[in-house]
């Protein structure tokens, strides 16, 4: 195999220099550039010596080797750079390597095959060894089209080197390219990124380049395994002293090449990687949080009246009963009950008991390419949800104006004109009454990848479970919001142990505050004794991913508030004293005694 030069990148780990050459030997190409920076130190002159002579002494093969030895230390930046400029100056393409990458044979025989394939195509600027997909399989190709330039063993032409910027010139191209993502919190990143490396707190060449491939629009070929891995993490490392992910091994890539149909990016890849390589944090609602005033009047307004929430944005929010549409607000919207890491930025999802929409709301807000099924028996709420899809500029949520069980066809559903509508018991209320609705079931939308089931149904999720159980391995994630209706047996073990036989872990957390267990206090229109928020997720959801903080509503002055409370207080004092001296005079005389 006729390989295009290797670039090799050295400085003061003459061990991990050896293990490198060792792979490269296996390959044996015959044109190799060697890049070392000087010294900082004495000590590290002695280390910087030791890898010059590694690479003399170990590369044994016929092998026509180039120098550049820098004088001084230029840092990580200006040398790697400075260095791989030098290079192309004697080549049109070369693959490049560090002294703390070690790779497969396959990796060498992929880069030249892709060198030659994208030769002409300008929108491919690199090629990489690196797959951070944790083993996910995208597509049934070989390698795919990625944004990101993942550079532990990668290689390039001249022509695209020849883009790189290192004063950041493009920044304004590159800022353009990542807000067409419309990924905010990406956006967010990699502009503290951008300040620090401009800022020189951190000196690489590697986020100079990746700014230069984005400012061009630029593609990178992406093979479906890791074919390099890293073994420099460490205190002799520069930028991966306390590298805190997982770093994949080198993997064997199988030939012939499987290609791709077309030349285009896999955005759910990419979106993959910024969460779970990169830490990119997960977008959160930008909705706001209501203010203790406007909480405390929709606390006074009579239940079961429908109305309207001006909020501070401009839009309103339309709702069919101002006690239960606050709970709901504050539960999803504030506290963020439903907040999860898609491994995906168009998640699917299938919201079970919408109600008036505001779980969709949520979703399309932290996901705005989600794909929503919504479904909701109660004809008032479904069109107060319609409503508020309309004011909040939501076209693409699918709504089914009927309820979820077992079996399809139509049933009698008692509404109570708030949330706690059933199809399992009989409510109590001012608006109350009984109609006939349809249902229908969720078997036909379980066909593909599920990546949220929500299951908020006033009674019927041991059913709707029951009827679902075998398609659950399409299923991500589930939330079950578990009733019990006062005086009934259990049924939280069913529950439990369809999500169990199904491969899920869960959560729960309690839904309805008791703080007398023993006394079961039935509210109007309550008609179960046990609410439980289920969180159910596979083992191996990537759940560990960085969340912003979120900014919180201003709330009145706590110590503003205690001042307010003992001048009360007093003024309560002075009245009961002026209206009973005698218990004045005896108070004065106990405290005379003292």
């Amino acid at each position: 195999m006729s390989l295009p030069p290797v670039i090799l990148l050295i400085y003061k780990r003459p061990d991990l220099t050896s293990k490198v050459i060792s792979s490269l030997r296996k390959v044996s190409p015959s044109v190799l550039f060697v890049v070392c920076d000087g010294p900082m130190s004495d000590r590290e002159k002695i280390l910087v010596e030791q890898s010059i002579e590694v690479v003399r002494n170990e590369v044994d093969w016929d092998c026509d080797v180039h120098w550049n030895i820098a004088d001084s230390n230029l840092g990580l930046a200006r040398r790697v750079s400075s260095g791989l400029t030098w290079a192309f100056e004697s080549c049109d393409r070369a693959i490049i390597l560090e002294d703390d990458c070690v790779a497969d044979p396959s990796f060498f025989r992929f880069c030249d095959e892709m060198l030659k394939r994208h030769d002409q195509d300008r929108n491919v600027m690199a090629v990489t060894g690196n797959n951070f997909q944790n083993g996910i399989k995208r597509g049934s190709s070989s390698y795919y089209y990625s944004m990101f330039p993942h550079c532990w063993g990668w290689a390039t032409w001249k022509r695209a080197w020849d883009l790189y910027d290192g004063e950041l010139l493009c920044w304004s191209e590159t800022e353009k390219f990542l807000a067409s993502l419309n990924d905010r919190e990406a956006l967010k990143y990699w502009r503290k990124i951008k300040e620090r490396v401009v800022s020189r707190e951190v000196d690489s060449w590697a986020y100079r380049w990746t700014f230069s491939v984005w400012a061009h629009h630029g593609l990178v070929v992406t093979p479906c395994v890791n074919l390099v891995e890293n073994i420099g993490s460490g205190e002799e490392a520069t930028h991966t002293k306390n590298l805190r992910r997982s770093v994949p091994e080198a993997a064997e890539l199988s030939f012939p090449l499987v290609h791709p149909e077309a030349v285009t990016r896999d955005v759910e890849a990419d979106w993959f990687a910024s969460r779970n390589w990169f830490r990119i944090p997960v977008s959160r609602s930008k909705l706001e949080v209501l203010p203790h005033r406007e909480c405390n009047r929709l606390k006074r307004l009579k239940r079961f009246v429908p109305g309207q929430l001006e909020l501070h944005s401009g839009r309103s929010i339309s709702y069919i009963d101002a006690a239960s549409f606050l709970s709901t607000w504050q539960e999803i919207m504030e506290k963020e009950i439903y907040l999860f890491a898609s491994e995906t930025e168009s998640p699917k999802i299938l919201d079970g008991g919408a109600n008036i929409g505001l779980a969709s709301i949520y979703f399309k807000n932290i996901y705005p390419k989600a794909g929503i099924t919504a479904f909701e028996p109660d004809p008032d709420a479904a069109s107060a949800f319609e409503r508020n899809m309309l004011e909040f500029g939501i076209k693409d949520v699918v709504l089914v104006k009927a309820g979820l069980a077992a079996e399809a066809g139509s049933a009698k559903f008692h509404r109570e004109g708030a949330d706690g509508g059933s199809f399992k018991h009989q409510v109590s209320g001012d608006r109350c009454d009984s109609i006939s609705v349809e249902i229908t079931t969720l078997s036909g939308y379980l066909n593909g990848r599920v990546d949220l089931l929500k299951l908020d149904i006033e009674g019927s999720e041991v059913e709707v479970l029951q009827a679902i159980q075998n398609d659950l391995t399409h299923v991500q994630r589930i939330f079950v919001e578990y009733h019990r209706p006062t005086g009934e047996e259990s049924r939280l073990s069913v529950i439990l142990e369809i999500l169990e036989k199904a491969g899920f872990s869960y959560q729960i957390q309690p839904g309805m505050k008791c703080e007398h267990p023993f006394i079961v206090k039935r509210r109007q229109g309550q008609n179960f004794d046990m609410l439980l928020n289920i969180f159910a997720f596979r083992p191996n959801d990537s759940r560990i991913v960085a969340i912003p903080q979120r900014a919180t509503a201003p709330r009145v002055d706590s110590s503003a508030g205690k001042s307010f409370s003992k001048w009360v207080g007093k003024v309560r004092r002075l009245v009961f004293y002026l209206a009973h001296p005698s218990e004045l005079k005896a108070r004065m005389l106990a405290s005379a005694s003292d």
